[in-house]
């Protein structure tokens, strides 16, 4: 793989974090720890939002169906996973983004 194929993939996995991200703060629940993680989320996801170049359309691609904030962040966590280990010489910032997904997964647990 090389280092074009690497940006386009670093930054569509970031803008699935968004979608991901945005789904899970739009999941408002009923207690305090689920209004929590939904707003993480929300924050999140404005956080990757900004991550993006100009020109990409972060609403393009598939959208989740899920719907608990916990599953949809987890996803999230998952799917930066898949991001090549040099992801931030491509996107700078998408270590912060991974700290923010980690701590929110780690809310989760403690949820």
């Amino acid at each position: 793989m090389n280092r074009s194929s690497d940006y386009t993939e670093t930054v569509e996995i970031v803008a699935g974090v968004a979608r991901l991200l945005h789904r899970a703060g739009s999941a408002r629940g009923h207690s305090f720890a689920e209004m929590y993680l939904a707003t993480g989320a929300s924050l999140a996801s404005q956080h990757a939002l900004e991550l993006l170049p100009d020109d990409v359309d972060p609403t393009e691609g598939p959208w989740p169906v899920e719907s608990a904030a916990g599953e949809l962040i987890r996803a999230a966590e998952e799917l930066l996973r898949q991001a090549p280990l040099h992801a931030n010489d491509l996107v700078p910032g998408v270590p912060g983004l991974v700290a923010e997904v980690c701590g929110l997964v780690r809310d989760c647990k403690a949820a």
